[in-house]
């Protein structure tokens, strides 16, 4: 078996050396027994039990229209090196699918898809298997294109738990008088966020470009390329807030959900609002409050509910710490049996 890993930014490059959480890599590292230098170019090497010979190489594919046709006909060609191409931030799949869809390209392809509507790219070009975070997603998809339903499959997607841990263990925590942090940029809601932090007087730190020193809401410069560095800063907190803009779309795609894994492996409580695909699993399962996006007082009474409300924060954390919750070393296991289904269908 040879793969080809596309994705939108090198997080194989800091897996390989332990830096980067792995399912930044959607189950693939899970299936490598080592990573070598090819020529420049990192290549895994899947383990014995999984494929007795082969490997996995990776691109990096660019943002930007300009390198669309550029990129399209440099896969088209590379693909033919590979028995299956695994996009998986559904990069360059909508452009490789509408040739496949004509039959000018025959490497197999497998999808995550992330943000609906998918109706375009399911009907105007082909994958081999799509995957989808949550069965909300796959009842959209089959809602949009019907007829491709037995190609499409769900895998939630769950935390690299063992590097985060391993991460731990070198954590110093400081004498930091703040509850509240904001991880992520996406979608996010500032205005709410520096509206109530305002009002209430609870203090709220979130993922801005530069570091602030004044306000009960104040951005801290995210700095990409340390992942440990991060995880050593939300260690610092009590509680994670995700707070996603209200949209017009009908759903929503999995925004918030990396802020969410983050809060899985690290135990941590979470104020989230209720428009992200997990927002039900946080209410079903207890493990953090749920608001009414965008809406301050919805937004504020969480706060102060778990801000002030006895025992409460031990109860939720105490749940989060026992709650079970897929892993990426189940996802890994999901993404193999597609791959062999896929690679053994017949044309």
């Amino acid at each position: 078996m040879k793969l080809l890993v596309v994705s939108g930014y090198v997080s194989w490059d800091k897996i390989s050396k332990g830096l980067m959480p792995s399912h930044h890599l959607y189950g693939v590292h899970e299936m490598i027994d080592h990573y070598e230098n090819n020529n420049g170019q990192i290549r895994g090497y899947f383990k014995k039990d999984i494929f007795i010979d082969g490997y996995i190489d990776f691109y990096l594919w660019n943002s930007g229209k300009k390198n669309i046709i550029k990129q399209t006909f440099e896969l088209l060609k590379l693909s033919k090196q590979y028995d299956l191409v695994y996009d998986i931030l559904n990069r360059c799949s909508i452009y490789l699918g509408f040739l496949k869809k004509f039959s000018l390209y025959k490497t197999k392809l497998v999808t995550v898809l992330h943000h609906p509507p998918y109706r375009l790219q399911l009907k105007n070009s082909n994958s081999d298997a799509y995957i989808f975070f949550d069965k909300i997603y796959l009842d959209w998809a089959i809602k949009e294109c019907p007829k491709k339903k037995n190609i499409y499959f769900i895998n939630k997607w769950g935390p690299d738990k063992d590097w985060y841990d391993k991460v731990a263990v070198g954590f110093t925590k400081k004498n930091l008088d703040v509850k509240y942090i904001d991880t992520g940029k996406s979608k996010r809601d500032r205005d709410l966020i520096i509206s109530v932090a305002n009002e209430t007087g609870i203090r709220i730190d979130y993922a801005g470009d530069i570091d602030q020193k004044e306000g009960m809401a104040r951005s801290y410069k995210v700095d990409l390329s340390d992942d440990i560095g991060m995880v050593y800063r939300i260690l610092q907190y009590n509680t994670i807030i995700i707070p996603v803009q209200k949209c017009q779309k009908e759903l929503i795609g999995p925004l918030g959900v990396t802020s969410f894994l983050d809060c899985l492996a690290l135990h941590k409580p979470i104020i989230v609002s209720d428009n992200v695909f997990f927002a039900k699993e946080v209410e079903d399962n207890n493990i953090g409050l749920v608001y009414k996006t965008g809406d301050q007082s919805s937004f504020k009474a969480a706060l102060n509910k778990l801000s002030f409300e006895e025992g409460l924060y031990e109860r939720i954390q105490n749940r989060i710490c026992n709650y079970t919750y897929p892993r990426i070393e189940d996802y890994s296991k999901r993404l193999l049996e597609i791959i062999h289904l896929v690679y053994d269908r017949k044309e």
